[in-house]
């Protein structure tokens, strides 16, 4: 993140954690991972309660909606009991669809500490988005640059997807091996019973 500060046209950094775990029984749930005192959170609109402090935890306004809660209701992520501070609405479905945690505790949620998936940029007034995303890509080698968030959830998405599809392939693979071994040693046993006998 201070390297991404120190580039030219960069006005702006903020680090963000994006979890896609369980929330209060609802798989595949967007948790945005953020620093209260970075630039993302400070652009929300609170429309009920207030901003949270501690280890409590903002909803979008979409996902209290689905979820039933509000201000001072308790949610469970990922197994943890956690405090609803207040709602917000950004405008981003993504982002209204999703929780807001402290920084510190998505990354301890995810097992990942000091690990950020994201960093958000604000570029300098004047300067298209796209042209600073190019320099980042080019000081940065395996740096993807993207200039709408929903992009962001969908590279972490498919990263997770592709992992689970893996395990899935590998473990059908065994189970096929497996199947097809067991078949053929009980069709030398049946077939050649009596010479083993």
């Amino acid at each position: 993140a201070h390297q991404v500060a120190a580039q030219p046209n960069v006005q702006a950094v903020a680090r963000v954690k994006l979890d896609v775990t369980t929330v209060d029984g609802v798989n595949s749930f967007l948790v945005f991972g953020l620093d209260p005192a970075e630039f993302p959170e400070q652009r929300f609109v609170i429309t009920h309660g207030t901003r949270p402090t501690g280890n409590e935890v903002l909803l979008g306004d979409h996902a209290a909606a689905q979820l039933g809660r509000g201000p001072g209701d308790v949610i469970q992520v990922d197994g943890h009991t956690l405090r609803v501070a207040g709602i917000f609405h950004s405008g981003n479905a993504f982002e209204d669809g999703g929780v807001v945690a402290p920084l510190a505790l998505v990354e301890q949620l995810a097992g990942t500490a000091g690990e950020v998936t994201s960093i958000a940029v604000i570029v300098r007034p004047g300067v298209p988005p796209s042209q600073v995303a190019k320099q980042l890509e080019q000081h940065f080698p395996g740096l993807v640059s993207v200039t709408d968030p929903g992009q962001a959830v969908q590279v972490d998405t498919t990263s997770r997807l592709l992992i689970s599809a893996g395990w899935v392939f590998g473990i059908v693979a065994l189970l096929v091996g497996g199947i097809g071994v067991t078949n053929t040693m009980a069709m030398s046993v049946m077939e050649r019973g009596q010479e083993i006998g």
